[in-house]
């Protein structure tokens, strides 16, 4: 049992080389199971890793758009016009839409 709790801990914290070495000291359909297991795991938090970061990315993309669109517009270089202001609109609310689909993802 202390094997056991000791693989939970370590896949709790995500230190799955860990689990795999207290792990590989055992043998068994069961062994073979919970390492296919922690594999999938791994992988699952990979994915959600590169997700986190291509999101990211795009709404520090849009935020530099609707932020270089306001600052443009009040420093007099673009004009502050029902367009101007409407692609504005557009970053903060394809944020928006991002951020209220990376939520119901979660």
């Amino acid at each position: 049992m202390d094997h056991l709790e000791s693989i939970l801990d370590a896949v709790a914290t995500g230190r799955y080389d860990d689990a795999r070495a207290i792990l590989g000291s055992r043998r068994g359909e069961n062994s073979q199971i919970a390492g296919a297991a922690i594999d999938g795991l791994e992988r699952r938090e990979a994915l959600y890793r590169r997700f986190d970061q291509m999101v990211g990315a795009e709404i520090v993309n849009m935020l530099a758009v609707a932020q270089a669109g306001l600052e443009g517009m009040l420093d007099g270089i673009v004009p502050v016009d029902e367009e101007s202001l409407h692609k504005t609109l557009e970053a903060v609310q394809a944020m928006g839409a991002l951020l209220k689909g990376v939520g119901e993802l979660r």
